[in-house]
């Protein structure tokens, strides 16, 4: 049932929760307990402390310690201010560039680090330092789906706080993709389209970009999504010239889903290096590989194992 405009509007203390009674909204004590059968904490419900109503909180009779009722001083420290001392980048360009929900967006980061549930976001922002150092903030299903609302309406802006990223530092491009199969009708990207399991169903295409650099610590740097009926390869070029990644120190790495003549055109286009698989039977290798083991250049160990090798140089790259 939808809260009427009072009880959605109504700032509830940490500790407690509300419920749809009969006709009416109150407000009762909440506290989680462990549970050794599942391994997990679970809500427990404690007494009333009053009815909500259009004039506020009205104390109930039954509950004499309600007019009393403070909010825990107690709250998690360690991992907030952990995370806040490492992510002052990432919170001047958030406030630039969301300057009227940079601190929602933000604090909904740190708390997704601690448990990724969007449904638990509510009860770790009670119980953390963050209520403390951005109070006010509300994360109940209602108030977190108008917020993920108004931010997805934001493509542009998230396009140009993602470029800056990606042009941190890195040394390696890694791109990929990745299907999502839905059986929503509200989804505007779904459509029927095969995925790496050759499922033909309703599915949205995701591409992702990671960044890395030399000594293989990387951080997802972009995305962004595509109708389920467009291929890889497609999306591919497309994602490059959204990104305008023109830099030769860059190098981008890819899966044979990328291996066709158009992909390393606009990568040669925009100055890149690339390391992508070729797909079997490719015109670039067909006929080149070598029958016996001596027809290799060389070889190296890798994991235990002999991997040999051969050089095919075809114009202005090297095929191996």
């Amino acid at each position: 049932m939808e809260k009427p405009d009072f009880v959605a509007n109504f700032i509830k203390p940490e500790g407690t929760e509300i419920k749809h009674i009969g006709n009416g909204w109150y407000l009762y004590n909440r506290s989680y307990v462990y549970d050794p059968n599942t391994k997990r904490s679970r809500k427990k419900s404690g007494k009333i402390i009053g009815k909500i109503t259009p004039d506020g909180l009205v104390p109930s009779k039954r509950n004499t310690q309600s007019k009393s009722l403070t909010i825990d001083d107690v709250a998690e420290v360690a991992i907030p201010t952990f995370l806040w001392d490492r992510t002052r980048d990432i919170r001047l360009k958030l406030k630039k560039l969301f300057p009227d929900m940079w601190e929602w967006i933000y604090v909904t980061v740190l708390l997704r680090i601690i448990d990724p549930y969007l449904k638990r976001l509510e009860s770790h922002y009670e119980h953390s330092f963050l209520s403390h150092m951005f109070p006010g903030l509300r994360f109940d299903a209602r108030h977190s789906a108008i917020n993920l609302e108004e931010l997805g309406k934001k493509r542009d802006t998230i396009s140009e706080f993602m470029k800056s990223e990606l042009q941190n530092g890195s040394k390696y491009i890694i791109i990929d993709g990745h299907r999502l199969i839905t059986s929503s009708r509200n989804l505007e990207y779904a459509e029927i389209g095969y995925d790496s399991k050759q499922r033909y169903q309703p599915q949205t295409n995701i591409l992702y970009v990671f960044s890395a650099d030399e000594n293989g610590v990387g951080l997802p740097s972009y995305y962004k999504q595509y109708l389920g009926s467009t291929l890889d390869m497609k999306a591919f070029t497309n994602l490059i010239n959204e990104t305008q990644v023109k830099n030769s120190l860059f190098i981008v790495v890819a899966d044979k889903g990328f291996s066709c003549i158009e992909d390393f055109e606009v990568i040669k286009k925009c100055g890149l290096k690339y390391v992508i698989p070729l797909k079997r039977g490719n015109y670039l290798i067909k006929g080149n590989v070598p029958n016996s083991n001596h027809m290799y250049d060389n070889a190296f160990t890798y994991n235990n194992r002999s991997i040999l090798y051969k050089v095919i140089k075809d114009e202005d790259s090297k095929i191996i």
